[in-house]
């Protein structure tokens, strides 16, 4: 990659940081003066920004997420990325705790409907036998003795 800065066309491929650093430090106003750049000329706030603004132009995004690996031209940003980061997390945990929840509320249901199961099937049992005990007494009843 070539330097645009006005003045230099020096190959920067492998010390990006340090190069744009020499511009940057001859240069008090803070004036970006890369080469077609639309805010060329303009000052930034402090040499700092200027550095970070530069940034936009080598592609250098020095400031990654651990997380997932998305990259930043400055701090700030990612600092806010890494906020969504947490947020996300602490709304996953929430949604784990009902699931959870949920979970020990359907084994709960699961327990209950086999109670209730054997329950029907021990008061159909007993109307079974109940039903076997009056046809004895009715066939006994009406024998012709």
């Amino acid at each position: 990659m070539k330097c645009e800065w006005e003045g230099c066309q020096k190959d920067i491929e492998d010390n990006v940081r340090d190069h744009l650093l020499s511009h940057i430090e001859k240069n008090d106003e803070a004036k970006c003066l890369w080469r077609g750049c639309q805010r060329y000329g303009e000052a930034q706030v402090s040499k700092h920004a200027l550095l970070a603004h530069a940034r936009r132009h080598t592609g250098e995004r020095p400031f990654e997420c651990h997380l997932c690996g998305k990259d930043y031209t400055r701090s700030d940003p990612l600092k806010k990325h890494l906020l969504r980061h947490e947020v996300a997390d602490s709304k996953n945990e929430n949604l784990m705790m009902k699931i959870e929840y949920l979970g020990l509320l359907l084994t709960e249901y699961r327990r209950e409907s086999l109670r209730i199961m054997n329950d029907i099937e021990s008061i159909r049992y007993n109307i079974q036998t109940m039903n076997r005990k009056i046809a004895y007494e009715i066939k006994r009843n009406k024998s012709p003795l």
